[in-house]
């Protein structure tokens, strides 16, 4: 346990300098990145959130939102706000998420269909039906042309519920 603190003490000195820098941005997202997932194992959830977001206006300062690692950011932001409850957030986060990967990769790409099925599943919880259904048609569609049977089958399942 000694171990793990030293780390995470040695890494947010890494991120408070890098920061105070501001020279290095590609350096400081990915060592935030890697600091809230330790954060996040540790069980310090809403310090990881809170890092994450430090990676995110990083990237988005600096690369602008067609860099991959804003939609990166975005999904982790979002699932950490999942893990936390906050399903509003999430679903927030996630359409961003959607939206950017679109950009990136293509309507029918894997990772829009991987977003959907994610905002599908959050919807389902938040009991707004019509919106998952609509999410998990558009994920099941993706995954479909993609020949990734066992996904197609979990969407189906999530889709007779």
């Amino acid at each position: 346990a000694g171990e793990i603190q030293d780390a995470l003490r040695l890494q947010e000195a890494a991120v408070a300098r890098l920061r105070t820098l501001d020279r290095f941005p590609a350096l400081l997202t990915a060592a935030a990145q890697r600091l809230a997932e330790w954060q996040e194992q540790v069980g310090r959830d809403h310090d990881a959130l809170q890092t994450l977001e430090v990676a995110e206006k990083v990237v988005v300062d600096n690369c602008g939102l067609d860099d991959p690692r804003a939609a990166k950011a975005k999904r982790d932001i979002a699932l950490l706000h999942l893990k936390l409850g906050d399903h509003q957030a999430a679903l927030k986060y996630l359409a961003d998420v959607e939206y950017l990967e679109r950009r990136l990769h293509g309507a029918s790409s894997l990772a829009v269909g991987r977003t959907l099925k994610a905002l599908g599943t959050v919807y389902m919880v938040s009991s707004n039906v019509a919106e998952a259904e609509n999410c998990f048609v558009g994920a099941l569609a993706i995954f479909e042309s993609h020949q990734k049977t066992q996904v197609v089958e979990e969407i189906k399942a999530k889709l007779h519920h």
